[in-house]
């Protein structure tokens, strides 16, 4: 029952006047068709009469499907409001339903709207952007001091921001070039093997899962059945099946494990997606694992989420000691090469290097020399790893590093 709610009116007088109806049928957004819109302007109503433009955003990406654009045009104005990002409508994170009632019949049709804040748009840049479905963010608040001060501000003000832009560095166009010259360097064993312990180190190849580099495609370098065979993801199926049908990740869940998720869920082969569901949350048990502290290792209640089976796996082959369990520098590499390649198998060889710094406790250089290891390649223009053949090629053997004796200084 819906509470319908008319207007009286009696000369200048408006009494408000209550009934109730039967809701009939609720009609959601969806992308195949339009809803109604409910437009509030920032700068007030507009006077000239306006041609208005609803963009849909085509990505195959589901996430994304519902993000929409509003645009407005006036004579010699343009208004534009999103239905995501900063630009969205303070309350669209309620949803508003429009009914229509049918006075024959008593019964009432509730369909959900879009709610929309237009603002005036001072460049055309800014409205092509809305047009293709791009957000646009706000300038920070240097840059409208620096503007104000430009516009407005004194011979020394001005001065002083003209010297400003002038020594300003690109940071796009430093991260690039360094990227760049990160790919053409060969990498130092050295500094993989630091901390890994004393006496003769191993080969490079030790921390990688199962790996056959003289492999024809890219699918047999690192073979699923030889790192995460099914009777070992069997044990995650059951969680598998929940975040397959109504289950959604909570705040512990990484953003890389959350985007993996949405990929496995994209599936059409029932198999497929509950085995990639399987191996991303096998990544986010490794994840979690990488995340314990010293201490944390020898607590018994920690991994809880974790099946019995899997959580002894993880510690039987990456910890040491009976009494007292100890993680050790490779053992920390092991699990990160392990995850880096699951992650690859599961979002179809291609990894974004944002989403990887959000989720793996890995500085920007660390990740890198990683991801060389596994024979990943930098992409400088998407800004993501991508695994190819021919991979990229490592140092095959390591030094020998032997205990550092400590010598007496003369003082």
């Amino acid at each position: 029952m819906v509470p319908d709610v008319g207007r009286a009116s009696d000369g200048a007088n408006r009494v408000l006047k209550k009934r109730k109806c039967n809701v009939d049928d609720v009609f959601l957004k969806h992308k195949t068709r339009k809803e109604p819109t409910l437009v509030d302007f920032a700068n007030g109503r507009p006077m000239d009469t306006l041609c208005v433009t609803l963009h849909q955003n085509t990505s195959n990406d589901i996430r994304r499907q519902r993000r929409r654009a509003l645009t407005a045009t006036a004579q010699n104005q343009h208004y534009g409001g999103t239905s995501f990002g900063g630009d969205a409508f303070r309350g669209s994170s309620t949803k508003t339903f429009l009914g229509v009632l049918d006075k024959d019949t008593g019964k009432m049709k509730l369909f959900e709207m879009s709610n929309y804040c237009l603002r005036p748009l001072r460049q055309s840049s800014h409205l092509e952007a809305l047009k293709g479905g791009i957000e646009t963010h706000s300038r920070s608040y240097l840059e409208k001091q620096e503007a104000i001060a430009e516009a407005f501000g004194s011979k020394k003000a001005r001065q002083a921001v003209s010297r400003r832009k002038q020594f300003q560095v690109d940071t796009e166009t430093m991260s690039g070039a360094v990227s760049q010259a990160f790919s053409k360097t060969e990498v130092d064993p050295e500094v993989v093997e630091a901390g890994w312990g004393d006496g003769r180190a191993e080969a490079l190849q030790s921390i990688l899962p199962p790996c056959d580099r003289e492999a024809d495609c890219v699918e047999d370098v690192y073979k699923l059945e030889d790192i995460a065979p099914d009777y070992f993801l069997a044990h995650l199926q059951e969680s598998a099946e929940e975040f397959l049908e109504t289950r959604y990740p909570d705040s512990s869940f990484s953003l890389l494990v959350i985007e993996l998720l949405s990929v496995a869920k994209e599936e059409q082969d029932e198999t497929k997606r509950l085995r990639l569901c399987c191996l991303s949350l096998y990544i986010q048990h490794l994840l979690f694992f990488l995340r314990l502290k010293g201490h944390e290792l020898n607590d018994n209640k920690v991994m809880k989420d974790c099946p019995y089976m899997i959580r002894k796996h993880i510690f039987r082959n990456y910890t040491e000691g009976k009494h007292r369990r100890v993680r050790s520098k490779k053992a920390e590499d092991q699990v990160m090469c392990l995850l880096l390649v699951l992650a690859f198998i599961v979002n179809k060889y291609q990894l974004s290097l944002k989403v990887l710094l959000q989720s793996v406790p890995l500085n920007r250089d660390r990740l890198q020399l990683m991801m060389k290891l596994i024979g990943a390649t930098f992409r400088t223009s998407s800004q993501d790893f991508i695994l190819k053949l021919p991979l990229t090629q490592v140092s095959q053997h390591l030094p020998v590093i032997g205990r550092r004796t400590k010598t007496k200084g003369r003082r």
